[in-house]
């Protein structure tokens, strides 16, 4: 499952949020009608800092609270994900950001569940090999922490730099999803094994 993006330009004349409590802390969310926006990660002031980057991006969207089908998705999808149940998410997306900002965050997103890669990697992904610190500046503009999973982006030697919700969070992220990854990869063989037995059952009548 991937996540589908719309065009950042798409006309906006109504915004919804909503929250979220998770092992970490409270997430905020918001979204168009159809699209997600914006994941505000924990802290004290997680609902201001969601409401002014939605006056700047949205200014002459009528902001409310209330929950939209994709919303909700958002919220079952992320509390899939800290129950370990989830690795990917399939979600409608609108990327609000500089065309190469939207270019990084692409290629964020296709740092596999439980790894990771260095903002170099993520550069040369991107396509902009030599934009190494616009890549890491990118990264703390990104509009869609977790889902957009720009935790999996470390330094050079590995080390964790950055991150819009501290070094902290960041360590818990990762950890989680390496302690989750056996799992996950053991659950999805299975899966694939029925399904291959399902589409094909003269295989086990033949064993």
């Amino acid at each position: 499952m991937t996540n589908r993006s719309l065009p950042k330009d798409t006309p906006v004349t109504r915004i919804f949020t909503s929250f979220t409590d998770t092992p970490v802390g409270r997430i905020y969310l918001g979204s168009t009608d159809t699209s997600l926006v914006r994941v505000e990660l924990p802290g004290d002031n997680a609902s201001i800092l969601m409401n002014v980057w939605l006056a700047m991006h949205f200014a002459q969207a009528k902001v409310s609270r209330g929950i939209t089908p994709v919303l909700r998705r958002a919220t079952e999808q992320l509390s899939e994900y800290f129950a370990g149940e989830r690795a990917a998410f399939d979600l409608s997306l609108m990327m609000v950001g500089t065309d190469f900002q939207v270019e990084v965050w692409k290629a964020v997103e296709k740092v596999p569940y439980g790894h990771h890669l260095s903002y170099g990697e993520i550069s040369r992904n991107a396509g902009r090999p030599k934009a190494v610190r616009a890549t890491g500046r990118a990264q703390g503009a990104n509009p869609l922490p977790i889902v957009i999973p720009c935790h999996r982006v470390v330094g050079a030697n590995g080390a964790l730099t950055g991150y819009a919700g501290g070094l902290e969070l960041k360590s818990w992220l990762l950890g989680h999803e390496e302690r989750f990854l056996p799992l996950l990869q053991k659950r999805t063989a299975g899966w694939k094994l029925a399904k291959g037995l399902t589409e094909h059952p003269e295989q086990s009548s033949n064993n």
